[in-house]
């Protein structure tokens, strides 16, 4: 058996380092193995849950063009 474990540097809004810990979930959901075999994926179906709920919160709004001089 193989384990591959991902480590890399990100910078959080608040200029920390976050290194190996992750990120704190802003919520918690149970993911059982049985649940997942049932072909169900209750964390994606949380994210989406949420994502959903916020659109019907706000106004969606036009995204501006970046100016032609502006490079990614």
């Amino acid at each position: 058996m193989n384990v591959t474990v991902l480590a890399m540097r990100i910078w959080s809004d608040v200029g920390s380092v976050v290194k190996i810990e992750g990120v704190p979930s802003d919520m918690e959901v149970d993911q059982t193995v049985a649940t997942v075999f049932t072909g169900h994926d209750p964390q994606l179906e949380a994210a989406i849950r949420v994502v959903l709920e916020d659109l019907g919160k706000s106004e969606l709004q036009e995204p501006k063009r970046p100016s032609s001089g502006t490079h990614m």
